[in-house]
């Protein structure tokens, strides 16, 4: 787990859960965010660079997307950022809901 993912386990207060449960937590918080990103910036891409994003995501190139957003947003770093923040103050506001649904998805495998 990299240094970021173990500062927002303890951030959520996460730290009691085994590191399967907190792998998969920081998995959904990761999909929700990058879909609030592309969603946040695809509102202001041309057509052209709008297809270009779609064909990559329909492909599963998660580097190709990041190319795109980094390449056409000047301000990426910063809606990377707002988009996380709100996150996580949802994410505090129902973290329980979170552990139940990993401890779900794990006793499911």
């Amino acid at each position: 787990m990299t240094e970021t993912e173990k500062a927002l386990i303890e951030r959520l207060g996460l730290t009691r859960l085994t590191e399967e449960e907190q792998k998969q937590i920081v998995n959904q918080i990761t999909e929700v965010l990058n879909g609030r990103v592309v969603k946040h910036i695809y509102e202001q891409l041309d057509s052209e660079t709008k297809g270009r994003l779609d064909q990559s995501i329909e492909n599963q190139n998660e580097e190709e997307v990041m190319k795109i957003l980094r390449g056409t947003v000047d301000n990426f770093d910063k809606v990377v950022t707002e988009e996380l923040n709100m996150l996580l103050k949802e994410v505090e506001r129902d973290v329980e809901y979170y552990k139940e649904q990993a401890r779900q998805e794990i006793s499911q495998t």
